[in-house]
C-alpha cells in the first residue's frame, strides 16, 4: 500500500537509483511481465506498508 492509498498487486519487482536519489524507484510486474497485471512505478519513500494478499496480514509497516 502506497501513503496515497493506492493498493497495488505485485508478483516482481525492477529497482534502482539515479544518480543523487535518496530513494530507489521501483517498477512492477515487468519482468517477466504477467497477463492483467498493471504496471506501476514509485519511490520506496512512498511505501506505507506491505500486506500479505494470502491472509490480508500487514508484514511491514513504514514508520
Amino acid at each position: 500500500m502506497l501513503q496515497d492509498g493506492r493498493r497495488l498487486v505485485v508478483y516482481d519487482i525492477a529497482w534502482g537509483y539515479d544518480i543523487g536519489d535518496q530513494w530507489a524507484h521501483v517498477t512492477t510486474n515487468i519482468s517477466p511481465g504477467r497477463e492483467g497485471a498493471a504496471v506501476d512505478v514509485f519511490l520506496t519513500s512512498e511505501v506505507a506498508s506491505l500486506i500479505d494478499p494470502g491472509t490480508d496480514q500487514r508484514i511491514y509497516t513504514a514508520s
